[in-house]
């Protein structure tokens, strides 16, 4: 495999030729759904962004007093739901209701069994998309984390997620930056149902649109991939094709992994920065 040197030049010729290669492919392949999840797994196991994320929820969500509701768009498996509802429960006589939306089925049954086991906790999940939010009581706190990426209008479901809340409530979103490592999305991910993805850039610009305050603040995980070097294993390719959102062809495997090489932090292993912005919306 060639390397290539760590500096910003050598980044944008990679991306260059990244571009050039993909110029000759149709659009590559989406993931499936098993694909997703299965890469997901794989990519969330290798970083510390999850574990920092659910840190500053807990701490954040803890300073909130009396009884709660909070909606978490986007739900997932409930992992991180599942922390923050046992941190908010945790206060002796509060009362805490906890809903869950993914457009996923399974995904929303998988959150409902995590959430469910905590104690004190009423809680609910429905199925659909961000945009798509159902009928319901407004809420104290809605968490939408990672999954802001394909809405089809970024303006339109920021401000149906502020109507959302409750007086005094607040919007939390997780979003990741455009930056070195999620170029690689940016550049050769297909679009999701005719739309293209939004990162965090793109939600500064329609908060200033929608002239909604915003407070932000960047964490910085860690991400391993020193057992992603092989292109060939069956678990390498998993991980490659959810850091680009695509399925890769054989033809760009090694150009994305040298992608990945320049991008390495100083010290042993092949380890990246994993960044994500949390931005915190209060209602109007």
């Amino acid at each position: 495999m060639t390397t290539r040197p760590h500096d910003g030049d050598a980044r944008t010729a990679g991306l260059r030729e990244l571009d050039e290669l993909a110029a000759g492919l149709s659009p590559l392949p989406g993931l499936s759904g098993a694909a997703y999840a299965t890469g997901h797994a794989a990519f969330e196991a290798r970083s510390t962004q999850r574990a920092m994320l659910t840190s500053w929820l807990r701490d954040h969500l803890s300073r909130r007093t009396g009884d709660m509701s909070v909606l978490s768009v986007g739900c997932g498996d409930g992992t991180v739901d599942a922390a923050l509802a046992t941190t908010l429960a945790a206060d002796t006589g509060r009362v805490v209701r906890y809903g869950g939306l993914d457009p996923h089925a399974a995904s929303a049954g998988r959150f409902l069994a995590a959430v469910g086991v905590v104690g004190g906790v009423e809680v609910s999940a429905a199925v659909g998309r961000a945009e798509e939010l159902p009928d319901g009581p407004a809420y104290d706190v809605v968490i939408c984390l990672h999954s802001i990426y394909y809405v089809k209008d970024l303006g339109r479901t920021v401000r149906a997620l502020v109507e959302r809340l409750a007086p005094g409530g607040e919007v939390i979103i997780g979003v990741a930056p455009r930056g070195d490592l999620n170029v690689l999305a940016a550049t050769l991910a297909p679009e999701v149902d005719g739309s293209r993805q939004w990162w965090a850039e793109d939600l500064a610009e329609q908060l200033v649109v929608a002239e909604l305050q915003a407070e932000r603040v960047s964490l910085h995980g860690r991400l391993h991939l020193d057992d992603c070097l092989d292109p060939c294993d069956p678990t390498g390719r998993e991980v490659l094709d959810f850091a680009v959102q695509a399925v890769l062809p054989d033809s760009l495997r090694l150009p994305v992994l040298d992608h990945l090489i320049s991008l390495r932090l100083p010290g042993p292993g092949l380890v990246l920065d994993h960044p994500v912005d949390v931005v915190v919306v209060p209602g109007r």
